[in-house]
């Protein structure tokens, strides 16, 4: 991946440019990736929230699959509210 294309799909790179006043460039995007800069040095303890998914559009058979893929044990009869909240937690 080119720097360029770094700079605008990084999401902790762009956070952490924000947070510290500086344009995303690649020139930036540079000096991240060599664990350089102002950005790589003050900015690398921002957090980026992740945006959370619309659980309640899913079914309770997808939700149970989804729970079986991350490991997260629920009763047999969980109703669909339980299944998002297990989720929600794990």
């Amino acid at each position: 991946m080119f720097n360029f294309d770094f700079a605008q799909k990084d999401v902790h790179f762009r956070a952490a440019c924000d947070a510290v006043g500086i344009e995303a460039s690649r020139r930036q995007a540079g000096k991240w990736r060599r664990q350089t800069g102002i950005a790589y040095l003050r900015g690398r303890a921002v957090t980026v929230k992740q945006p959370q998914e619309d659980l309640s559009s899913f079914t309770c058979k997808a939700l149970r699959q989804r729970c079986a893929d991350r490991g997260v044990q629920v009763a047999s009869k969980a109703r669909k509210a339980d299944l998002i909240a297990a989720l929600r937690v794990a």
